[in-house]
């Protein structure tokens, strides 16, 4: 007869975590705000494995920009550490899917990425970040992993001044995002699928206030072998001023195309 499995490490903060994501889920209703929104959010990322702990990352994705009312593209690069296995820490714990780092219980990641208007805006605004970012994971009941992100983005912008003149606003700027993340690893014949939960949280250096937050509720799973995955999710984004007000609010559509080597 198998051993009974042993108490979860972490069971009160997964707990936590799943009524942070509940309350979040409940803000992220749309308010009663003229500026609603409905977008298609498509990304492509390219991982590239280069050794037990450490892989590097391309993206390109697309998304409306409301804080410039701007259809943009980004292009960037990130460098992923990962530490420890949750197998070493967690013996029941034997995932099979090629996302390795997130299979770490603590991982770091470094990127780069540039943001820029397109289409007939091409030119009016771009933006040059650079990130760093902390990733802590756990395992909870039912076989649930927790993630806490902690990022900062450190970004140069270059826009047009927009008061008709042919001026042009350039400055430096920063912000902090703290994204808590709730998944779960089904085995099925098409391979690991995982849906999952997150919320994230923005806090801008420029106002020095939490201004925005997103919801996401998603799906990760295999359309070809163990080389492409398609994350599939739904995201509402909530932008609020400095005093506290509903800004405008974003229900986007996403589809990500994860390509492992």
């Amino acid at each position: 007869m198998p051993p009974a499995r042993r108490a979860p490490a972490a069971p009160r903060i997964a707990v936590a975590a799943l009524l942070l994501l509940a309350c979040g889920v409940a803000g992220a209703q749309r308010l009663p705000n003229p500026k609603n929104y409905t977008e298609l959010w498509p990304e492509v990322d390219v991982y590239y494995r280069l050794d037990e702990s450490v892989r590097l990352k391309a993206f390109a994705s697309l998304n409306e920009s409301r804080e410039t009312a701007y259809r943009q593209g980004s292009l960037g690069v990130e460098l992923d550490w990962g530490a420890k296995p949750l197998s070493e820490v967690d013996r029941w714990y034997a995932r099979v899917t090629p996302d390795f780092i997130s299979e770490r219980i603590a991982s770091l990641t470094v990127g780069y990425q540039y943001t820029g208007a397109m289409g007939s805006d091409r030119g009016d605004y771009g933006a040059h970040q650079v990130q760093a970012a902390g990733t802590f994971t756990v395992m909870g009941p039912w076989g649930l992993r927790l993630r806490n992100r902690n990022r900062v983005d450190v970004r140069y912008v270059d826009q047009v001044a927009g008061d008709g003149s042919d001026a042009r606003d350039q400055y430096w700027t920063w912000r902090y995002r703290n994204r808590t993340r709730v998944d779960r690893d089904f085995d099925t014949r098409i391979g690991v699928v995982t849906p999952y939960s997150q919320v994230e949280f923005f806090y801008d250096g420029r106002t020095h206030a939490w201004n925005r937050y997103n919801v996401y509720v998603g799906v990760v799973f295999p359309v070809w072998k163990e080389t492409a995955y398609l994350d599939t999710y739904v995201m509402g984004q909530n932008d609020r001023t400095d005093a506290g007000a509903s800004l405008n609010s974003v229900v986007a559509l996403g589809l990500t195309l994860k390509l492992y080597y």
